[in-house]
């Protein structure tokens, strides 16, 4: 695709749609399945290699007393979310990269990905810790107050990575973004969360009484590092729209910011 073609797709859209976004995501991920999907998986590798060590040492805590078997319970999970939220960042900015480089027409090669996409580490992980903490605040309050923040705040790695800001600045621009679409924005963050977490259940469970706890671990970061790495590009996407639909900015200037 010509970046002419992508200004005037992007110009006659009529709005920020969201079967417009799944559409043009599927598609996107379709083309570079396999290489979205490798990136995601090698960069999220450790959460695999953490989910094996401890999972054949939960005897460890079924042999603890109550008080310790829950904290030692709740520390293996925390450091689980943790370690996961900071992977899947990392792995976002890099298949961000890829997503942008489909949109101009370019092919996506994997170590460029790698390296244009981590151009920014350290941002995105400081933002990655922001508003988890936010979040966790939030939910702790109410459950619904975590997920307006975290639909307030989609698009704020891609505005980190893009608009090369800071996290505060990434964050307060990604509340502009979605305000006026944050009813959409929720749609698609509903449908991929059913499904990322139900497909992850589902596959736990079959692949447990098949082959085992190992077997089921690996079977369920399989489908995470595919879940993962659509939910990148569609969040690419939704960036992009969102742009285009508020600002009017011309999609070539948006996709060409790696130049």
């Amino acid at each position: 695709m010509s970046e002419t073609s992508i200004s005037a797709a992007g110009a006659t859209s009529g709005g920020f749609r969201v079967g417009r976004v799944f559409s043009r995501s599927f598609g996107i991920f379709g083309r570079n399945f396999l290489k979205y999907v490798a990136l995601t998986a090698i960069l999220t590798a450790p959460y695999l290699a953490y989910r094996l060590y401890f999972n054949p040492n939960e005897m460890v805590i079924d042999q603890a007393d109550g008080p310790q078997r829950f904290l030692a319970a709740t520390l293996l999970l925390i450091g689980q979310a943790m370690l996961w939220m900071f992977l899947y960042t990392v792995s976002q900015a890099v298949v961000l990269y890829g997503a942008f480089q489909d949109l101009r027409g370019r092919p996506v090669g994997i170590v460029e990905a790698l390296t244009r996409g981590l151009a920014r580490f350290v941002p995105i992980v400081v933002l990655s810790v922001i508003v988890a903490v936010i979040i966790v605040i939030a939910t702790g309050m109410l459950i619904v107050p975590g997920i307006v923040i975290e639909i307030m705040a989609f698009v704020a790695l891609p505005v980190c990575v893009v608009e090369r800001v800071g996290p505060f600045r990434s964050l307060t621009r990604s509340i502009d973004l979605t305000e006026g679409h944050r009813w959409r924005v929720f749609g698609l963050y509903l449908v991929v969360i059913v499904v990322g977490v139900g497909g992850a259940f589902l596959i736990q469970r079959v692949l447990l009484a098949l082959v085992g706890a190992n077997g089921a671990v690996v079977g369920e970061f399989a489908w995470n590092a595919v879940q993962a790495a659509f939910q990148s590009v569609l969040v690419a996407i939704t960036y992009h729209d969102l742009r285009v639909d508020k600002e009017g900015a011309p999609s070539e200037r948006i996709v060409a910011v790696f130049d």
